[in-house]
């Protein structure tokens, strides 16, 4: 423990009336942790509070700012995606009786708004720490042999004694002064998140090529055209904005199809509905090349074996994220540290080839989203207490021998995707004997009410049991309703099952019973 921690150490004992004499030899004592946890993004703090919660003594360590890169950027992001559809809506409202004048975006004022929703959530972190007495150490952290992990620039531990009274979160709660102090825990969790994947560094190196975070950075947006290099979650949702605030946008994606990772009949109808909305798309389009010619930005890509380029203000790159690990792990670990494709290889009980460490949430590079890394830490730690764990990651459905995933993934779009268990290709390539219900949106009611006709609802049953291992929804809400399609399969609930509670009326969800009828399951 450096002189800074020792004497606030003492100042604690003094406070609760011991101490007396224990001053001599205490920089000798070290402090042990149940668990150290690497990063205060979802997965860090789900996992820090649930262990805690269960009786673990748990650390966290943090480089930035509670919260991590999910409230410093998803926080935002999401929020302004909330502002740009909440404008376009405004726009629309004529058809509906509504007189909208002199409406416009002030980016400014949208950008205080972000900083507000992202400063309100990193103010939750803090109080859910300070509640639970969580110290947070921040700095850069290093794992060592034997579960230590050093700490560059960080400072003091915030205990429930030392933080502030509740208010809004100051500059100088986020970072400590500087010094170095070494950690000791009997595990350790790594919720260290991942970075946007980029192009050479030549070419990120150009005015006007961005990721995620550089645009969210950014003072001001005085462009007017923009091209999108992947077309998934993150290149769907940040076109979705862009369009909405009158831009010219064009994606490129190098499969067949937008939102790849979802069933292929959702990916295509979020195409045909960007591309009516003027959102230009081109699917099979790889090898992106960017360069700077007579003061104009030019993308390059490929398809159908011919080279096409796009001159452009902006390009955002947007091809997933990657594992960050750069200078986490002390020299004589590196090594042996399996990875695959930069990822850290873990087991089912989330443990790296590091006996004692482990990793959730995006570097793992499966389902990155938030939530996801909060249920997989939440599961560890309960594991890690002995605990029966409280929710499912994936199930065994009866009679078959498949390992089904229910983790959803929802994409924030308009209208909005959502998905959970398998696809109908994937199951195919599993070999399940299988039967599809679609519904169109066309006839539901709400979609009449609120003019957002069209969408559609695909359920996925296994045969001969009919039951539910998969769901892939894209109409408004969809985002909602895939909960409920996540309960089911984690029940393991078949076609006559899922009809059994009627569905309120007129709601977008009413559309889940006509996908089960279309079956012919009942």
């Amino acid at each position: 423990m450096d002189k800074g921690g020792t004497q606030a150490a003492m100042r604690r004992l003094r406070l609760s009336g011991m101490g007396k004499g224990m001053e001599k030899g205490m920089e000798n004592r070290e402090e042990i942790y149940d668990l150290i946890v690497i990063g205060s993004g979802p997965g860090g703090y789900a996992g820090a509070i649930k262990a805690k919660k269960l009786g673990m003594t748990v650390a966290v360590v943090e480089k930035g700012a509670l919260g991590g890169a999910y409230v410093g950027c998803g926080i935002p992001a999401k929020a302004l995606l909330h502002s740009a559809l909440l404008y376009e809506e405004m726009r629309e409202s004529g058809r509906f009786g509504l007189s909208a004048e002199s409406v416009f975006m002030d980016f400014k004022r949208t950008k205080d708004y972000r900083k507000r929703a992202e400063d309100a959530y990193r103010e939750k972190i803090a109080g859910w720490f300070r509640g639970l007495d969580i110290p947070v150490f921040y700095g850069t952290a290093q794992i060592k042999e034997g579960c230590r992990v050093r700490v560059k620039k960080a400072g003091e531990p915030q205990g429930k004694d030392q933080q502030r009274e509740p208010g809004k979160l100051q500059e100088k709660d986020l970072q400590r002064e500087t010094g170095e102090r070494e950690l000791c825990g009997r595990r350790i969790l790594l919720a260290c998140g991942a970075r946007p994947a980029l192009l050479d560094a030549q070419m990120m190196a150009l005015p006007g090529v961005e990721t995620s975070d550089s645009l969210m950075e950014a003072e001001d947006w005085d462009f007017s055209r923009i091209v999108i290099i992947g077309g998934g979650l993150v290149g769907t949702e940040f076109a979705t904005v862009f369009h909405a605030m009158g831009m010219d946008v064009t994606i490129l994606e190098r499969a067949d199809y937008l939102l790849p990772g979802m069933d292929e009949e959702i990916g295509r109808y979020m195409q045909r509905s960007m591309e009516e909305k003027g959102i230009k798309v081109y699917t099979g389009a790889g090898s992106s090349r960017v360069e700077i010619r007579d003061g104009s930005l030019y993308c390059t890509y490929r398809s159908r074996g011919k080279e096409k380029e796009l001159c452009t203000e902006r390009v955002l790159v947007a091809m997933g994220r990657r594992a960050q690990l750069e200078g986490l792990f002390a020299p004589e670990l590196r090594d042996r540290l399996e990875t695959n494709n930069g990822a850290p290889v873990v087991g089912s009980d989330f443990q790296t080839s590091l006996p004692g460490v482990y990793a959730v949430g995006d570097m793992l590079q499966r389902t990155q989203r938030a939530h996801t890394a909060a249920a997989q830490a939440t599961y560890l730690a309960e594991s890690l207490a002995g605990r029966q764990p409280s929710l499912l990651l994936s199930s065994v459905p009866a009679g078959m021998y498949l390992n089904l995933p229910i983790i959803p993934s929802c994409v924030h779009t308009n209208p909005e995707a959502a998905s959970v268990g398998l696809t109908e290709a994937q199951a195919r390539r599993a070999g399940c004997q299988i039967r599809c219900g679609v519904y169109s949106m066309e006839d539901n009611s709400q979609a009449i009410i609120t003019e957002r006709r069209g969408g559609l609802i695909k359920l996925v049953f296994a045969l001969p049991g009919k039951i539910l291992i998969g769901a892939q929804i894209i109409c408004p809400r969809a985002t909602d309703m895939i909960g409920e399609m996540a309960s089911a399969i984690a029940n393991g609930l078949t076609a006559r099952q899922l009809m059994l509670a009627m569905r309120a009326y007129p709601t977008y969800s009413e559309g889940i019973a006509r996908a089960v009828e279309d079956s012919g399951l009942l």
